[in-house]
């Protein structure tokens, strides 16, 4: 309970909530308090029997109220036990409002807007039928007049406001666990590539080097000198198999900034994150390149990881004989809350650029976002001869 309740109201990544969220469901309790206040002041009147019947009934009534709204929040609002919870506790508010009068009119809205939240297809239907049923009679002979049409529009209202807030707060979870899915899905196609181009590259080489061994084992006694020549073909397919391997395995630790900057925006548009790309076409030397895409590859991690970012701009240009690329997004990121120096990635990259003579900044920006911005020195003029511009929409 505790983990979720954790997980449920922290902004950001690593949680579902919001900031928004969160004060709309305390608003939300707040006012349902407030409604339930008049039926504790009518039970408190009442005397004997009656006051032991509406005491059982309100405990009921909001209990499996409060039940229900936590096992919608939790993501369980489909299951049979909690749809039964939610019929009951409407049942339960009808029933108390037609006893009881107009102290409780309030409370079966706020059922009501639950029952609707938990039943889906005819089962609602054929509930909501039911209940409009029941509602409308006891409103006319509790009411008259104008007083009916106030109540009723009172409880149309209140049953949109309980139904969407909590509806919200879910859709909400949704989201943020889909965007999850998605970046785990981009990241699982990107290592499912690397193993087959392993695959593709070493597979066949070794099969054969596999077929000439056992063929060198039954020839090492009928014919020695065609088992040496297969062992020298064999070793001269491992030889070219192992230069293959190392070539994939150099690709993907030494990948271009041009391939770093194709997958990232590939990946963060994968997991909802609309990127921008604007690179201009500088003079990099093989070092400077390798440093920048591992810059764009730590940076586009840390904003799928570490912010709630909806926006990315990958931006590449010349300053004053220098290289400057920037990654900026427009969501809160926990790096902002660690110590100057930053995590591991931070400093990893930071120790690339002072390799180099470059540097590295990592800032939270005036208006909100991240920025991450590093500068090395351009081996070249430094004079950009052109811009390319990219934008991947989500």
């Amino acid at each position: 309970m505790r983990a979720w309740l954790i997980r449920s109201l922290r902004p950001g990544a690593g949680g579902t909530g919001h900031v928004v969220g969160v004060l709309a469901l305390l608003g939300l309790a707040t006012y349902m308090f407030l409604i339930a206040t008049f039926p504790l002041s009518l039970i408190a009147e009442t005397q004997g029997i009656r006051q032991v019947f509406a005491s059982i009934g309100f405990a009921l009534w909001i209990g499996t109220y409060i039940y229900c709204t936590i096992a919608i929040l939790r993501g369980n609002r489909r299951k049979r036990s909690i749809q039964v919870l939610a019929l009951s506790g409407l049942g339960w508010s009808l029933l108390l409002f037609g006893v009881f009068g107009m102290n409780w009119a309030a409370p079966p809205a706020l059922s009501f807007s639950i029952m609707l939240l938990c039943l889906s297809g005819k089962a609602r239907g054929f509930a909501t039928l039911a209940c409009f049923a029941l509602y409308i009679p006891i409103t006319a002979n509790v009411f008259h007049g104008d007083d009916i049409r106030r109540v009723l529009e009172e409880f149309a209202l209140s049953t949109l406001i309980f139904y969407s807030i909590p509806r919200l707060v879910t859709f909400a979870r949704e989201l943020e666990d889909t965007r999850a899915e998605l970046a785990g899905v981009a990241v699982s196609e990107q290592r499912l590539r690397w193993a087959r181009d392993l695959h593709d590259t070493l597979g066949h080489g070794l099969s054969v080097v596999l077929l000439k061994l056992e063929l060198v084992e039954r020839l090492s006694e009928r014919d020695p000198q065609r088992a040496v020549e297969e062992l020298r073909e064999a070793r001269s397919l491992l030889r070219d198999s192992i230069g293959e391997m190392q070539t994939v395995v150099a690709g993907m630790r030494d990948t271009s900034l041009a391939g770093e900057v194709a997958s990232a925006r590939t990946i963060l548009n994968s997991a909802g994150v609309h990127t921008e790309v604007k690179i201009a076409d500088l003079d990099l030397n093989s070092s400077t390149s390798q440093a920048l895409a591992w810059i764009v590859r730590e940076g586009a991690t840390n904003v799928l990881r570490h912010s709630d970012s909806t926006l990315c701009e990958i931006r590449l240009k010349a300053e004053e004989g220098r290289a400057v690329l920037e990654l900026a997004s427009n969501g809160p990121s926990i790096l902002t809350k660690r110590t100057p120096s930053g995590g591991h990635g931070l400093r990893g990259m930071r120790e690339r650029l002072a390799d180099l003579n470059g540097e590295l900044q990592a800032s939270g920006q005036s208006g909100g976002g991240f920025l991450l911005r590093a500068q090395v020195p351009l081996s070249g003029s430094g004079k950009p001869s052109g811009v390319r511009r990219m934008t991947a929409a989500t």
